[in-house]
């Protein structure tokens, strides 16, 4: 997908790999999508202090705009509820869960107990460490001998039915080990240089929950519908005029008048959406933050809103 939205460069990186016959291992999403990690992984990271308090919160900030995207404004035609059931909780579409939630979604405290993270930079992390270290964590198959002169480039997970030869149970299990292993070692070295007893913080109420959300949505999904509009390309007259003299078999008068009668009603329909837009900025919407701060379990407080 990243070669598609920027073919120059992956053009200039393929022909590097050529010109200097460099190998190279690929990763692709089927291997990546098959050793997802439950998101459960990020329910308990407090205990490493701060940075794991941090990416416990960021996590959820995150995944609540994968969440809430798809039902509401796909961000891409594809983006839509079938993307979000069969990569974010990786359900078969012929599964009855899939099919209940597309037809109902589930509340976002919901969702979450059903989440699955796809690390693709965590796979590519475990490629670079060598087919020795994988052979020892059972990660690789049985390969063929890998001859690097001969089969410079390797292929991983083209298709779902097809990974290469990987054990995406073992690479899942190296990934949360070089997770939390990671996080636990810098948690102790960030304890050593900032011990947490020293922090001074002041705790606010961090109130932006689903109910403010969604008062705020309407004007969100206005903003962007109008966007959309914009975006649209301005209809050639002499090609419409074209095609409504064909398909409706009108002389070029009547035409001109049809096509005079559509971009009225058209008009009308975006003054409209204007109009709305305006009435709904103009609605006093509920504020994000408490004006009155309450001390809460330390614990339970984001990294960010420490200070």
């Amino acid at each position: 997908m990243n070669n598609k939205f920027h073919e120059t460069a992956a053009k200039t990186y393929t022909n590097c790999l050529v010109d200097f016959k460099l190998p190279s291992d690929i990763w692709l999403r089927e291997a990546v999508k098959a050793a997802r990690l439950d998101g459960s992984i990020f329910a308990n990271l407090v205990k490493y202090r701060p940075i794991g308090a941090h990416l416990s919160w960021l996590y959820k900030r995150l995944e609540f705009k994968f969440f809430w995207d798809p039902f509401n404004a796909p961000y891409m035609p594809h983006l839509n509820p079938e993307w979000y059931l069969k990569t974010r909780f990786a359900l078969d579409f012929n599964s009855t869960l899939f099919k209940d939630f597309n037809t109902s979604p589930p509340e976002f405290t919901q969702a979450l107990a059903y989440n699955k993270v796809i690390t693709y930079n965590g796979c590519a992390a475990i490629g670079t460490v060598g087919d020795g270290i994988m052979d020892a964590l059972d990660i690789m198959g049985d390969l063929e001998p890998y001859n690097k002169a001969a089969h410079q480039h390797r292929l991983f997970g083209c298709v779902e039915n097809d990974l290469g030869k990987v054990n995406t149970v073992k690479l899942g299990a190296a990934l949360r080990v070089f997770f939390l292993g990671a996080l636990k070692s810098m948690s102790k070295s960030v304890e050593e240089l900032i011990p947490s007893h020293i922090i001074k913080h002041n705790v606010v109420d961090y109130k932006v929950t689903l109910d403010i959300f969604d008062k705020q949505s309407p004007y969100l999904k206005e903003s962007r519908e109008l966007v959309d509009a914009a975006k649209e390309k301005k209809v050639d007259r002499e090609k419409e005029l074209e095609r409504l003299q064909t398909e409706k078999g009108l002389e070029r008068f009547q035409a001109e008048k049809e096509l005079e009668w559509i971009q009225a009603e058209e008009e009308m329909k975006r003054l409209k959406a204007e109009e709305k837009l305006k009435r709904l900025k103009s609605e006093k919407l509920p504020q994000p933050y408490s004006e009155h701060p309450k001390v809460l379990d330390a614990k339970d407080i984001p990294y960010e809103l420490l200070y």
